[in-house]
């Protein structure tokens, strides 16, 4: 998987333009954060937390029941 991290601002008409080198394909998923213009560039942690908690790793492989380990011991 490729990341790209970058502020844009949004034009008059609330449109945001993203270029995206070759390699990155055809199909991507966008998270879109909104920043007020005193906050942080950085993601806060509540807001990273919420993001990790509905990934598709997050459900998928760590929800596992499989990965449930911690309750056998």
């Amino acid at each position: 998987m490729q990341v790209i991290r970058t502020i844009k601002e949004a034009d008059e008409n609330g449109i945001v333009q993203v270029h995206l080198p070759s390699s990155f394909g055809r199909r991507v998923e966008l998270i879109i954060l909104s920043l007020t213009e005193g906050e942080a560039q950085d993601a806060s942690g509540q807001e990273l937390m919420k993001l990790q908690e509905t990934s598709g790793f997050a459900r998928g492989v760590l929800g596992h029941p499989a990965e449930d380990i911690w309750n056998d011991l």
